[in-house]
């Protein structure tokens, strides 16, 4: 079972994935393509989300194989320490592909491992 400080990276894992699915509503490649601040609030967002995963334990993850937590933490690290290299078609595929995925999951995880949160 995770600890209760991981409770806390869960919950900052899922409300980043919900500013981020929320940023990125109703906005096209193109615009965010053009739109330097809303693809700063992103990659500020997932680089959010991917310190979040390094924080959690390697048995919690392992508890949880179905989230892709390697390939988190390596957006993360390209995000914070080569962030001339980050391409912004991956960082849009993040946001509207992947952070809505991981949500889902991020939230069956608080669901299953504190339900007292759930009443």
């Amino acid at each position: 079972m995770p600890s209760r400080t991981e409770r806390v990276y869960f919950h900052e894992m899922l409300q980043a994935c919900e500013r981020v699915i929320a940023r990125v509503a109703n906005t096209s490649f193109e615009a965010f393509s053009l739109d330097d601040t809303l693809q700063d609030a992103i990659i500020y967002r997932l680089a959010i989300i991917g310190e979040a995963v390094t924080r959690v334990s390697t048995e919690t993850q392992a508890a949880y194989p179905d989230v892709p937590w390697s390939k988190i933490k390596g957006f993360r690290n390209i995000v914070v320490h080569e962030y001339f290299a980050v391409d912004i078609r991956s960082v849009w595929d993040t946001a509207t592909v992947e952070a809505p995925r991981l949500r889902e999951q991020i939230a069956a995880i608080i669901a299953a491992e504190f339900p007292e949160e759930a009443q």
